[in-house]
């Protein structure tokens, strides 16, 4: 018959520290002639590997006549308080004929080697007891602090508090803590965890309250409440208040970590060392917390040195240009990687080593900071560069160079390169400059390089704006100035706003219409527009309508001059109407824009006559005065206006020669009457009457010392000569229509 392998025993026992209990054994059956193997494969029961073991699969190899062999499973020895646990092991793949025999799977159990460490410190519990209906076994979890005796309980009696204090021997970081619990009859029953470093006893006032849970039915069940390894502490005391139920604890079970992870950090000794010196680079690990195992910390490697070129390394389990790792020994607090420059003759920037500690399960990381070490240079000085700061207007259209000069300064012996890269300033790449990047090469004799950035010009007026040119990675040479400042000088200016008005008062009634002039001086390129305020006593679209604005209200408003367009206009045409009505006013002030200046500071304002009464006065400004049908009184007053009687012989009334020409659009002889102010224009003449013949003449001068009102009949000029002689000039203060048949007796002195 052939070879049958197989397990002694469906059950094989093992310490953690790998002292054998019951020693795995395979049995060789039946035929024991020749050579024969089997593979045996571990997999995870309750253990995991490779936390807990070594899952390789092993050749059990028997010589000819051997019938057993013993196999040994490498365990994993750790520091944890932990429950039994186990191993499947499974015979596959029997060689040279042999088969498996009927125990072809066993368990492994691993029995945990660390002690628990807590004693039942003090208790306060009635002396009464209450037995489960049933019993209990426990489920252990990884790592545990305290074990209670589970074929003890305690009760609380009805309305009573009762407490347990554990000492766990030393702090634990705590994870979960467990009851096994029975209470009756179905209540409502409140448990608080207290944790402290010192004994907690009656008084919880030194001892943090952890947590605070409840159980409720008349079963007995195993409650749980988890730390999160968040808590930590020495002494743990379970408090239990049973309202209305009897309460008792069957098992107390307390888990937690007792070896604290270790602490790691790193620094660096020398950390500047010359290239061709002696002096290397030390970098040392050190960890605090537990030392008991080996420990192996990971790190990335940075900086400007190149590995195996510009410098070696002792010490590290594993190292490259980009990552490493070191191992501390068993016991061993700290541990040193050496980096060793490699020296050479180039004259080149000083190099760094830069090391950061990366994060493990394993381990904390207490050096978050790059530590840097630096390789110093010392073979000569490199040549230095140096950008220069620009300033240029900006211009209206197109686009001109903004050219920054590279300076090389101290002696190359190899040629020199480096970037460089335009970066926004308060200037805008796109609109205000052109994004400029690539490289620059020195040959050896060559001391300076130029780069060109084309600015855009534009019309818009804005404040002086920046924008940088960066350098960056020199080769054969080092960054004296590495920024270049250019400032693009606005040169365009805002518009200056000017605000005119053609009349001061018309006539409500006339078909004059007042027209305001908004005139800009500066740049015209673009449209422009103007906001202004709207005021007076007259309303909009009940005592005028406007023409020309943008927008308008009683209030505000908007007026736009086109493309190239030095004026705008904006027509009020007052509403006429035959109410008698106090004179009304439309006021216009410039109020302020970001895009232009304000010429004209003060309101503009404009009148509307009333007409329905027979005396109308003007402003002091250039009006348009229409009479009615009736017999009107119209008084020019100061400026040149534009005086319309009407029918039914007319008063035209002027108080001083000096006010200005006023034109008088239907003076009709014999029938209208020109009203001078005797005192006012003086020579002599007689109030309340008419003038004399002899002070009146048609030509264009006085021809005797009598005359004081000539009318040149060829232009329609009416003057007032003060003495005749000419000594003092005449004074032209109105103009009629041409070719009248004006007499002195159409002249009257008041």
């Amino acid at each position: 018959m052939p070879s049958s392998i197989a397990f002694s025993s469906s059950l094989f026992s093992v310490n953690e520290d790998g002292t054998l209990i019951n020693t795995i054994t395979l049995t060789r059956s039946n035929d024991s002639v020749g050579e024969v193997s089997v593979t045996l494969t571990p997999t995870d029961g309750i253990a995991t590997s490779p936390n807990d073991y070594n899952s390789t699969a092993l050749i059990v190899n028997f010589a000819n006549g051997e019938t057993t062999k013993t196999v040994n499973i490498p365990i994993v020895n750790d520091q944890l308080r932990e429950k039994t646990e186990t191993i499947n092991l499974t015979l596959s793949n029997p060689t040279n004929g042999a088969t498996l025999g009927i125990q072809n799977t066993a368990l492994l159990t691993i029995v945990d080697n660390e002690n628990s460490v807590g004693t039942l410190l003090s208790q306060n519990l009635p002396s009464s007891s209450y037995t489960a209906s049933q019993s209990w076994t426990s489920e252990l979890s990884p790592d545990k602090a305290f074990d209670g005796d589970e074929t003890k309980n305690w009760n609380a009696g009805n309305y009573a508090t009762q407490w347990i204090e554990v000492d766990l021997g030393q702090v634990y970081s705590l994870s979960s803590i467990q009851l096994l619990i029975a209470q009756l009859p179905e209540g409502d029953t409140t448990h608080k965890i207290w944790v402290s470093n010192q004994p907690i006893g009656n008084s919880t006032s030194n001892a943090t309250l952890a947590s605070t849970f409840q159980s409720l039915t008349d079963n007995g069940q195993w409650l749980q409440d988890d730390f999160n390894n968040t808590t930590t502490g020495r002494y743990v005391q379970v408090k239990t208040v049973a309202s209305p139920s009897y309460a008792s604890w069957f098992e107390i079970e307390i888990y937690g970590q007792s070896s604290p992870q270790s602490t790691v950090s790193v620094s660096v000794s020398s950390t500047s060392v010359l290239e061709n010196g002696t002096t290397n680079l030390v970098y040392t690990f050190s960890r605090t917390g537990s030392f008991t195992s080996p420990l192996t910390v990971n790190f990335s490697v940075a900086g400007t040195a190149t590995f195996n070129t510009d410098y070696t390394q002792t010490g590290a389990t594993s190292f490259n240009g980009t990552t490493g790792s070191i191992t501390f020994a068993a016991n061993s607090a700290t541990k040193t990687l050496t980096l060793n420059p490699t020296g050479d003759t180039t004259i080149e920037p000083d190099e760094t080593i830069a090391l950061i500690l990366t994060r493990n399960a394993a381990y904390n990381i207490g050096t978050t900071d790059i530590v840097v070490g630096t390789i110093t240079n010392d073979d000569g000085v490199l040549p230095t560069l140096s950008i220069n700061d620009i300033t240029l207007t900006e211009g209206n259209s197109g686009t001109k160079n903004a050219t920054f000069t590279i300076t090389r300064t101290g002696t190359a012996t190899q040629p020199i390169t480096v970037n460089f890269a335009t970066a926004n300033g308060t200037a805008t790449a796109g609109s205000d400059y052109t994004a400029t990047l690539g490289s620059l090469t020195f040959a050896t004799n060559e001391t300076t390089k130029t780069i060109n950035v084309p600015i855009i010009g534009d019309t818009t007026v804005e404040p002086n704006e920046t924008f940088l040119v960066n350098l960056t990675n020199p080769t054969n040479a080092t960054l004296a100035d590495a920024q270049g400042l250019g400032t693009i000088t606005n040169d365009d200016t805002n518009a200056n706003v000017t605000l005119a008005l053609d009349y001061s008062g018309i006539s409500e009634n006339s078909t004059t219409n007042f027209t305001y002039t908004f005139t800009r001086t500066g740049n015209l390129t673009n449209s422009l527009i103007v906001n202004i305020n709207v005021a007076g006593t007259a309303t909009f679209n009940t005592d005028y309508v406007q023409t020309g604005a943008t927008s308008f209200s009683n209030t505000t408003g908007t007026i736009t001059f086109a493309a190239g367009s030095a004026t705008a206009n904006l027509v009020i045409n007052p509403t006429g109407d035959t109410t008698v009505e106090p004179n009304e006013t439309v006021a216009l002030t410039l109020t302020s824009g970001s895009e232009y200046d304000i010429g004209t500071t003060s309101t503009v304002t404009a009148t509307i006559i009333n007409d329905e009464t027979r005396r109308q006065v003007a402003t002091n400004g250039n009006d348009v005065i229409l009479g009615s049908s009736k017999t009107d009184v119209i008084i020019g007053g100061l400026g040149n206006d534009t005086l319309t009687g009407g029918g039914n012989g007319d008063l035209f009334t002027f108080t001083n020669p000096n006010e200005g020409i006023d034109r008088i659009t239907d003076f009709t002889p014999s029938d209208d009457l020109i009203v001078v102010k005797g005192s006012s224009f003086g020579g002599g003449l007689t109030s309340s009457d008419i003038i004399k013949a002899t002070q009146f003449v048609i030509g264009t001068a006085a021809t005797t010392a009598k005359h004081r009102f000539i009318y040149n009949s060829a232009t329609g000029a009416l003057l007032f000569d003060k003495d005749g002689t000419g000594t003092t000039a005449a004074i032209q203060f109105a103009t009629l229509n041409t070719g009248l048949a004006l007499t002195y007796e159409d002249i009257f002195v008041s």
